[in-house]
């Protein structure tokens, strides 16, 4: 069995009105499964059940809303670390083991730094798969 990390990307949308920003957030599950294909089906899943249970009862700025599943923004195998003897096959997450990782575009290194220190910054998404 190999492990999985999905993206799970999640948007909430007001009911009623206009909406003047939409927060999205994207959570990283970890998954266990045979094969690729198991693990995007079992993020599929995960993001459904999210859906059906944000349908009803969310508030967002003071005003009815729901959560809606948008998709798998990517689905990453996780292999041990380089100087672990463990084969792929026999992998399970560990003290130093990669879960996922992105890759984007800044408009300087200033910007990088900030974003490093935790601050708001805008970034240009690029990353090397879905």
């Amino acid at each position: 069995m190999n492990w999985y990390a999905a993206s799970i990307v999640t948007v909430i949308e007001v009911l009623e009105g206009e909406q003047l920003t939409v927060p999205v957030e994207e959570a990283i599950y970890l998954l266990q499964g045979n094969s690729r294909e198991f693990a995007r089906k079992a993020a599929m899943k995960i993001g459904k059940a999210l859906e059906v249970a944000g349908a009803e009862g969310i508030r967002w700025c003071e005003r009815p809303a729901r959560l809606r599943f948008l998709g798998i923004r990517k689905l990453r195998a996780i292999y041990p670390p380089t100087e672990s003897n463990t084969s792929i096959d026999d992998a399970v997450p560990v003290h130093g083991a990669e879960i996922t990782h992105s890759f984007f575009e800044v408009d300087s290194s200033a910007t990088a730094e900030l974003f490093a220190q935790g601050k708001r910054v805008a970034v240009s998404y690029v990353d090397d798969d879905a």
